[in-house]
């Protein structure tokens, strides 16, 4: 029986308890489960990596997914590929989720690109581009040559293992916010000192600027550029002249990087809320020991209810998602 308050309408308890009972139930299907994808593996630098790195564990609203130019709806389960760009409508939420490596929560009115991920088994590196909207990512805890970056065309985030969201609007700085963790901030050819003296490249990584957990900070885009034409040169130094010559030009570089992330103030209430929205993302436990996962979908009248999940995640609507038995 539903109970009207003023001109909204509460379902008693006992509903959810009928989806709690529904995953029960379905969990020891093995028909009906719907293991995430495995990570991509490459043998060597020549192999292609496998097509899907992601799943779509997470959907609520429209979400649309383009790969080489062909736009499809995103469906609960599915694979996401390197090159896929996933886009969000208003109110709308996706999250994907890439093995134990990390995973991704897409915001509202947002558009995210799986630029790069690739695993040789001993390393993972993995790069989102984030043109428009919010993203909340969480990433384990990096070892040795792992790389996760959320690249925008302002900067790049570099993480170690953390909690963290990228926002990106029309005629705004770019906004940081770090919930675990820590986030290093590089200008946009950053990854062009790879192949430079190790005493070059290490000074430039170490001098970024960094927001702590707690912390949410803006990236200036002026600053910014300012930052990515001095590390261009440094480049172009390193490349052509004696490695002191170059240390003179990192010095330089060091002091620019000190101005390019402003306004560091503790986590504002907008970070806040879309950090508790995301508060489910999770990291694929090793597959010998992960239950199984069914896909479950909920509809909801009036279609635009507001939906709370699990006393945090807050969004509008109909939704998908996979979920393990007992969950």
């Amino acid at each position: 029986m539903m109970k009207k308050i003023g001109t909204l309408w509460f379902i008693p308890a006992v509903s959810v308890l009928a989806v709690s009972a529904l995953l029960s139930s379905c969990g020891g299907k093995e028909t009906a489960s719907a293991p995430p994808a495995p990570a991509a593996e490459i043998a060597s630098s020549s192999a292609p990596a496998v097509a899907s790195p992601g799943t779509v564990t997470f959907l609520c609203g429209t979400v649309t997914m383009t790969v080489d130019g062909a736009e499809n709806a995103l469906d609960i389960g599915g694979g996401v590929p390197v090159g896929a760009s996933i886009k969000t409508d208003k109110d709308a939420i996706c999250e994907i989720q890439f093995a134990d490596f990390g995973s991704v929560h897409i915001d509202s009115s947002s558009t995210l690109v799986v630029a790069k991920f690739l695993s040789d088994g001993s390393h993972t590196e993995s790069e989102m581009a984030l043109s428009a909207g919010k993203v909340v990512c969480k990433v384990k805890k990096l070892t040795g040559d792992d790389s996760f970056q959320v690249r925008t065309s302002e900067m790049v985030c570099g993480v170690r293992g953390t909690v963290f969201q990228v926002a990106r609007e029309e005629n705004q700085p770019v906004r940081v916010a770090v919930k675990e963790g820590a986030v290093a901030v590089y200008p946009p050819s950053v990854n062009d000192v790879e192949d430079l003296p190790a005493s070059v490249s290490t000074a430039v990584y170490e001098s970024a600027p960094v927001v702590a957990a707690g912390e949410e900070a803006a990236v200036e885009p002026e600053a910014m550029q300012a930052l990515d034409e001095s590390l261009q040169k440094i480049a172009e130094v390193a490349r052509s002249q004696p490695e002191e010559s170059a240390e003179k030009t990192v010095a330089e570089y060091k002091k620019l990087s000190v101005s390019t992330v402003e306004e560091r103030k503790p986590v504002s209430a907008a970070a806040v809320e879309t950090f508790t929205a995301a508060q489910n993302l999770t990291l694929e436990v090793p597959k010998e020991t992960a239950p199984a996962k069914v896909p479950v979908s909920v509809t909801v009248e009036p279609a635009n209810a507001i939906i709370t999940l699990n006393g945090g995640s807050r969004f509008t609507g109909s939704f998908s998602g996979l979920y393990a038995s007992g969950e």
